[in-house]
């Protein structure tokens, strides 16, 4: 696709090289030359050369002396811009050749004929030729990359050099002129198609020294069919045909209004949808939706999904009636159902002191009192010692109001996390965490973008292997892929070196499973392989115990950790927030051990999590590796830290991962693991787990995971 874009940028510069040669006609200097030299200059010597050679046949055939300027004019600006840029081997100075070949201009200009008026013409022409260039250099950099910026001003420029292309054409070109501009009025109704009308409309008239009426009736018209939108086309018409009346030549005689039908009939015969294509990429950022603002709303829908199930993950259930506790339940309960009905009850002194005797059975001494007080005191005290035993079970269920309310704390404080981190992705405008880090770093380099997950790096000449290595070091502090470095030829004309780091391929790996139930279909062993971006994580879940509980145990903190990839949530914090969820979900004392292996398959690096769960093998050399950590199962203590464990992997490595049920057998005896033929992991996986369990069937269910890196 890059080579395509290249391909057409050169066939557009060539394109625009020829159209500015026919500008001869022109104002001091051909301004349009010297930025098709400038265009063609940096984009290869080659180019340059092809390009002036185009122009100068061209021109030779209009006319032979203005085939002779430009070819001295070629020769100076690649002296100049060579000169330069070996001097300064800067970039940003890439801008001096074409003041200095106008100045150089200037000079013999003045010196053969000396006049104000050539002095402010060529004056104008530099600061023309200067804001085109950059105008057109940032529209086209906005174009490849999302995060440069583009004014309002550019994109007009842009627009007016489309536009006045028409007037190297007379009287045809008039009639490109309107089109264009047309076109403009009637897709942009912003500041960008009032400043490109007006740019033109000042370039026609001080330098093409259009005549009052041509200038009006070209420019009027499309004034107010920018501001208006109600006339469109007819409109635009009849607001043409009566500025045109007021020409000393008869209308039927006037360019002018034979131009503006012809105008119109090509503004029709252009698709809505073509036109709506091309110019959404001038209008205001905050009107059109880049690719990348569509990429940012699709994640921005994939994080809300990803927090909704992870919300939901945590189970409660909130009653907006339980808005009293079960102690003032039992109270108002009892007043309901004896002291409402009494027809003591406005005059009772005890009323407002039943509380007080609330008890799981009433004592001697509060039952004389009752009975002092109270008309019916053998009802009320049945009934307080009866809403007793319910306010007990009431309570029950108060604590679980309790545990939700103190879960929705949770989430709200848990989800902040995931949210920061979508919020910062939107703010770097970039998805890609490398991208991010080195756009927010201080590395020197002129230009720099990703195409896939390689990096192209440009470095100016000046201190660029100090430069070079600076970014190779961010690199390796920063990235765990592995990348080839291809050193590009230098590029003397632009003052610049650039660099491509490729990452290398990742490693392949193959996989056998084989887990079995005591109690089918329950199996308290869940497991999962998941592969993002460059990195492969298998996660293994067991339920303490076995059957339903233990499997639905293990499913949930596997939904968990699954759901927390998706949020990208770091090994460390996300452990500790496993750990606090099963500690608010588990109200019947279920825990899970966690087994958590995270591979980059470019570094081949890894790391292990393991709460609870059984030692891990690796088989390398014939030789047994035992990865352990000695840590608690989740869901059982509050504040538990789970550290990760490093561990470099290497290709023809073959990871084993065990359940309880299968792990106790291998701990006695781990050489076990030495047994099979390692090329199928799925043939490997079941010689260890038959081989096992031949020799004394398992009393919990059993679970072998091996991946070997290829």
């Amino acid at each position: 696709m890059r080579k395509i874009m290249e391909k057409r940028s050169v066939f557009l510069i060539l394109f625009m090289s020829l159209l500015t040669t026919l500008f001869s006609d022109s104002f001091a200097m051909n301004p349009f030359v010297i930025i098709a030299l400038f265009f063609s200059f940096y984009k290869g010597l080659r180019y340059y050369v092809l390009n002036v050679f185009a122009m100068c046949v061209l021109a030779f055939v209009m006319y032979q002396k203005y085939a002779l300027e430009i070819g001295f004019i070629s020769i100076l600006f690649l002296f100049f811009a060579s000169i330069i840029s070996y001097l300064f081997r800067n970039p940003s100075n890439k801008l001096y050749p074409v003041i200095a070949v106008n100045i150089l201009y200037l000079a013999i200009s003045l010196i053969v004929d000396f006049s104000f008026e050539n002095l402010v013409s060529s004056v104008v022409n530099i600061m023309f030729q200067i804001f085109a260039i950059t105008s057109i250099e940032k529209f086209v950099m906005s174009l490849k990359n999302d995060n440069v910026a583009c004014s309002s001003i550019d994109k007009a420029m842009v627009l007016m050099l489309v536009a006045i292309i028409g007037t190297f054409f007379e009287p045809v070109g008039l009639i490109w002129v309107r089109v264009i501009l047309l076109l403009v009025a009637l897709n942009l109704k912003n500041e960008i198609g009032a400043l490109s009308i007006l740019l033109s409309c000042v370039f026609c008239i001080t330098c093409l020294h259009y005549s009052v009426v041509t200038a009006s009736a070209l420019f009027l018209p499309l004034f107010i069919v920018l501001i208006l939108k109600k006339f469109n086309l007819m409109g635009y018409l009849i607001l043409n045909t009566a500025i045109v009346l007021f020409s000393p030549t008869p209308f039927y005689l006037n360019v002018s209004f034979y131009a503006a039908f012809a105008a119109v009939l090509v503004a029709i015969i252009i698709k809505k949808d073509i036109q709506e294509k091309i110019f959404s990429y001038f209008k205001s950022s905050n009107l059109a939706v880049s690719k990348k603002e569509k990429q940012y709303l699709t994640y921005a829908n994939s994080q809300i999904r990803t927090l909704n199930k992870y919300v939901s993950l945590i189970d409660y259930n909130v009653s907006n009636q339980d808005t009293v506790t079960p102690y003032d339940n039992a109270i108002i309960q009892i007043k309901n159902t004896v002291c409402a009905n009494c027809p003591h009850y406005q005059l009772c002194k005890i009323r407002k002191d039943i509380a007080e005797y609330f008890d799981e059975k009433v004592n001697f001494a509060k039952k004389k009192k009752i009975q002092e007080l109270c008309i019916t005191p053998y009802k009320l005290i049945t009934a307080i010692e009866t809403y007793y035993l319910v306010y007990k079970n009431g309570k029950i269920y108060y604590n679980k109001y309790d545990n939700a309310n103190e879960s929705i704390k949770y989430i709200l404080k848990s989800i902040k996390n995931p949210l920061s981190s979508c919020e910062k992705r939107f703010n770097n405008k970039s998805f890609n965490l490398l991208e991010r880090r080195i756009l927010e770093s201080n590395l020197h380099y002129f230009d720099f973008h990703m195409q896939n997950d390689d990096i192209c790096v440009t470095f100016n000449l000046e201190n660029y292997e100090h430069n070079i290595e600076e970014f190779d070091a961010f690199l390796k502090s920063n990235s765990d892929c592995e990348f080839e470095k291809h050193m590009q030829p230098q590029n003397i004309l632009t003052s610049t070196i650039t660099v491509i780091y490729k990452k290398k391929p990742n490693h392949r790996y193959d996989f056998g499973v084989l887990s079995k139930a005591i109690e089918p279909p329950f199996n308290g062993d869940n497991y999962s392989i998941i592969v993002k971006d460059s990195d492969l994580f298998i996660c293994l879940c067991d339920g303490m115990g076995h059957g339903e509980v233990a499997e639905k145990c293990s499913k949930y903190l596997l939904s968990a950790v699954e759901t927390h990839l998706e949020m990208e949530t770091p090994f460390s914090a996300m452990v500790k927030d496993l750990n606090n969820m099963l500690l608010i979900k588990n109200h019947l004392e279920n825990y899970c051990t966690l087994d958590l292996i995270k591979i980059n398959l470019t570094s081949l690096k890894g790391s292990f999590v393991k709460a609870g769960s059984f030692v891990s093998y690796i088989l390398r050399d014939g030789k047994i590796i035992a990865i352990n950590k000695h840590n608690l199962p989740l869901g059982i203590v509050n504040d538990c830290t789970f550290d990760s464990i490093a561990f470099e992997f290497k290709v023809g490595d073959v990871l084993a991962i065990v359940s309880d049920g299968i792990g106790e057998r291998i701990e006695d005896d781990n050489k076990v693991l030495l047994l099979g033929n390692k090329d199928d992991m799925n043939q490997f996986t079941r010689t260890i787990f038959n081989t096992l369990n031949n020799e004394n069937a398992f009393t919990d269910d059993s679970t072998i995971i091996t991946i070997k890196i290829l």
